[in-house]
């Protein structure tokens, strides 16, 4: 089988933070709103590794059986998938375009990173379904809408020929006055990172970086596989609520879960409801100066261990936009 070849915009993005603060009186009074905001719509985000490759379904669509009827019948707006092999991105796409879907699939191992002009795709070696060879597997954003201003950032650390990004696209929803921009990731595994894990500290600082300069305009939300646990201090990146509970932190970041009163028992924590054997992997963020705290909600779909090693993560916040 001839290589594929994966067409994909480059962009390059000032690594730049900003964004406004505010204080923690705020936060809480917001927290604790009894009532829900008037005029709002529900902005309904799933978050997803399909495990397509590797896997031991080496990329077959029929594996696409869980995440298929999420979006049919849950009806997101924005779907973010991660080791989703070439094969099953143009089965979704075959499938939802018609629909009213954009989709746009962005390879994981590649020659180069993607601000290099020369840098080329390179296939998965378990992605081989229904080929005498094998083909690229990496990471999907779906926005049920028309997609513009689709830009893919380089994240730093390369893992061998892995060489992360972070995906971001913009569309509008009825009644919003403001544009929504979605983004999707796929963070590197912390085993192969240092002690410290430096190289997931540095992807989630450029993460914050990219998308700092929206949050104050746009409705922003942030889906992934963080490979990368609530607690850790290098996620206080991208969580406005601190560790310790208050809403004072470095990152612009609500996350889905928040709120939830079994994993949440204590007002907002950063929920650790696993999504990954007994680990919280996968994210579902919504920027806080659009969604409030009061109008957060998200749980953990399982799914069939034979489709996937990681199970659903949706989320959803009731915005005034």
């Amino acid at each position: 089988m001839k290589m594929l070849k994966v067409s994909l915009l480059m962009t390059t993005c000032a690594l730049t933070a900003c964004g406004a603060t505010d204080d923690d009186a705020f936060e809480q009074q917001t927290a604790h709103a009894s009532a829900p905001l008037t005029s709002t719509q529900p902005l309904r985000v799933i978050s997803h590794n399909i495990e397509g490759c590797p896997g031991g379904h080496a990329g077959n669509p029929a594996y696409l059986t869980s995440i298929k009827n999420q979006i049919d019948t849950w009806q997101p707006q924005v779907v973010g998938l991660q080791e989703v092999g070439w094969l099953q991105f143009q089965n979704l796409k075959n499938t939802y375009e018609p629909l009213g879907w954009s989709l746009r699939f962005e390879s994981l191992r590649r020659t180069g990173p993607l601000s290099d002009p020369t840098s080329q795709t390179l296939p998965h070696p378990s992605c081989t379904y229904g080929q005498d060879a094998p083909y690229p597997q990496g990471q999907v954003l779906m926005v049920h809408g028309t997609l513009t201003h689709y830009e893919v950032a380089d994240l730093p650390f390369v893992d061998g020929d892995k060489h992360f990004t972070l995906q971001c696209g913009e569309f509008r929803m009825e009644g919003f006055t403001k544009t929504v921009r979605a983004c999707n990731t796929h963070l590197a595994v912390a085993a192969n990172d240092d002690a410290n894990l430096n190289g997931k500290r540095r992807q989630l600082e450029a993460i914050q970086a990219l998308t700092n300069p929206h949050v104050a305009s746009k409705i922003v939300t942030l889906t992934g596989d963080f490979n990368l646990q609530p607690a850790s201090v290098h996620m206080d990146n991208i969580y406005r609520l601190t560790r310790g509970g208050s809403h004072t932190g470095d990152g612009e970041f609500r996350e889905a879960d928040q709120t939830d009163g079994t994993y949440c028992p204590n007002e907002a924590c950063r929920d650790m409801q696993p999504t990954h054997g007994n680990s919280k992997l996968d994210y579902v963020f919504f920027n806080r100066q659009t969604c409030d705290n009061a109008t957060l909600s998200g749980g953990v779909v399982p799914v069939q261990s034979t489709e996937s090693d990681h199970d659903i993560k949706r989320g959803r916040c009731d915005i005034t936009g």
